[in-house]
């Protein structure tokens, strides 16, 4: 069997929102080449018709979105750990899931989960003409501060931003269960999630921080629910594959090249040593960020909350966006 994707069979309707179609396609084709010596007949075939939608007769955007920034990360995984790479493993006894892939480097084990925001929703609510508003913390008066927005000039129309805390949890919840529930200092749990432009992973980032965020001691959430979570890692993959952005495919299938930063779950017990070695394998900007972030703005009040959107735009040579 032929592992790869036809033309023919892939959705036109998709096919349709891409600027550079035949550079991108080839790009899928190459990652399900570097990922074919580790799945199965079953697992091809899974991928093929239900993952890539060839032959399908509605096109889920979302989706296969999703699915494409899978194959983008475990392809570039899969080609760079050989020996050990497994790909769809079960390691929950207690369920029937399985995470995205596992990988060993040395003494560590990284087991890692992939999720991504819905593009659909993000994409109709920035067609609106509206001014959109968003808080950087939720707090039980939104509502009302938006009609006083209203209210003080009435020529402008403001309306909720969305805030996507409830879906980001419900990626932390759905990682959580299938991790392990008991894993070694040296077994690390991973939740990447793919994220959009710069302003999408500076609101990604803040759910986890602030007062009530999900990595803090007062999370507005129940922290047992994703307490086998050791590490979540933001990256820019999705903005790459987002067939709304003029630059799509710029970078798709270029992992190394991408954009990423790390928020340890401090609910837990730190996995110090294991962590740090992931942070070597993969794109890691924690340590510029932190030192941007702590040289400060005395001009700009709100430095803290917008700092890696700063840093992306001040920092050219990054080339990221």
């Amino acid at each position: 069997m032929l592992f790869q994707i036809s033309k023919e069979n892939f959705h036109r309707d998709y096919i349709s929102l891409l600027p550079d179609f035949e550079r991108y396609f080839s790009l899928i084709n190459d990652s399900l080449k570097l990922l074919e010596p580790k799945i199965s007949k079953k697992q091809k075939n899974t991928i093929l018709s239900s993952k890539l939608q060839a032959n399908t007769v509605r096109l889920d955007l979302d989706q296969l979105i999703q699915n494409l920034c899978e194959l983008d990360i475990s392809s570039h995984f899969s080609s760079h750990f050989i020996e050990t790479f497994i790909y769809e493993p079960k390691l929950n006894n207690f369920n029937n899931t399985d995470v995205d892939f596992s990988f060993s480097d040395g003494n560590y084990k990284f087991n890692v989960e992939i999720k991504c925001p819905r593009i659909s929703h993000r994409h109709q609510l920035n067609q609106k003409s509206e001014i959109k508003v968003k808080a950087f913390e939720r707090f039980d008066k939104f509502f009302e501060a938006l009609k006083t927005l209203q209210s003080i000039d009435t020529s402008l129309n403001f309306i909720d931003g969305k805030r996507e805390d409830n879906s980001i949890k419900d990626f932390l919840i759905s990682a959580n269960n299938k991790f392990p529930i008991q894993s070694s200092d040296n077994e690390i749990n991973i939740l990447i999630i793919c994220c959009d432009d710069v302003h999408h992973l500076q609101e990604i980032y803040s759910y986890f921080g602030g007062n009530t965020g999900f990595f803090t001691e007062n999370s507005y959430t129940d922290k047992d629910l994703y307490k086998s979570v050791d590490l979540v890692y933001l990256v820019n993959t999705l903005y790459y594959h987002n067939p709304y952005n003029k630059i799509h495919g710029k970078k798709a299938f270029h992992f190394p090249e991408s954009f990423g930063l790390g928020l340890v779950n401090s609910n837990r017990k730190i996995k110090y040593s294991g962590i740090s070695k992931f942070f070597e394998l993969v794109p890691n900007y924690n340590v510029a960020l932190r030192e941007f972030k702590e040289r400060g703005d005395a001009s700009d009040p709100i430095h803290d909350e917008v700092f890696i959107i700063k840093f992306v735009k001040n920092v050219e040579e990054l080339n990221i966006y």
